[in-house]
This record gives C-alpha cells, structure tokens and sequence, in this order.
C-alpha cells in the first residue's frame, strides 16, 4: 500500500479511536458538547479526504491503463493527485 495512504487512514483512524473513547457511553446526553460536535466533524471530514484520495488513485490508474500514458505523465499524475484535491485534465491529455 501506498506510504501515504497507509499514514492517512492510520491518522484517520486514530482520531476515530480517541474521538471514541473520549465519549461517555453511559451518559450520552450530557458528554455531547459542542466541542465533541467539532471533533466529529473533524473525523467525518478525514473519512472524506481519504476515500476521496482513493477514489482518485483509482481513476488515475484506469485513465493510465485506458490511454497508455507514460511513465514520466504516470509518475507525475500520482504525485499531484497525492498533493491536490484534484488531478488537472491538461496533465493527463498532454
């Protein structure tokens, strides 16, 4: 696996863990807080960002495997795609 897809879910799912454990099961009510609400939106925002990132690997080796892109293009897509949010279509269709 991927080094930095191996250090986001480890990352990701660590947060969950504390996340987790930072609740008090037997009085849900009272130990939801606001500050509580943020740290779950934080996690729910890595699950995103790392099934997104996934997901866009994924693409990225079909589109290389469909158009036969070389390795200098293929290396650059899996380095910008590890970096950004989204990979530019000038890069892939050069």
């Amino acid at each position: 696996m991927n080094t930095e897809i191996y250090k986001r879910s480890t990352e990701l799912l660590d947060k969950y863990t504390t996340f987790i454990q930072s609740i008090n099961q037997e009085n849900l009510q009272e130990n939801i807080t606001v500050q509580n609400l943020f740290s779950l939106k934080s996690v729910l925002s890595n699950i995103n960002n790392v099934l997104t990132l996934l997901a866009t690997l994924a693409i990225a080796r079909k589109i290389i495997e469909i158009f036969n892109i070389g390795n200098k293009q293929k290396e650059d897509i899996f380095l910008i795609s590890k970096t950004k949010k989204q990979i530019p279509m000038d890069l892939i269709f050069k």
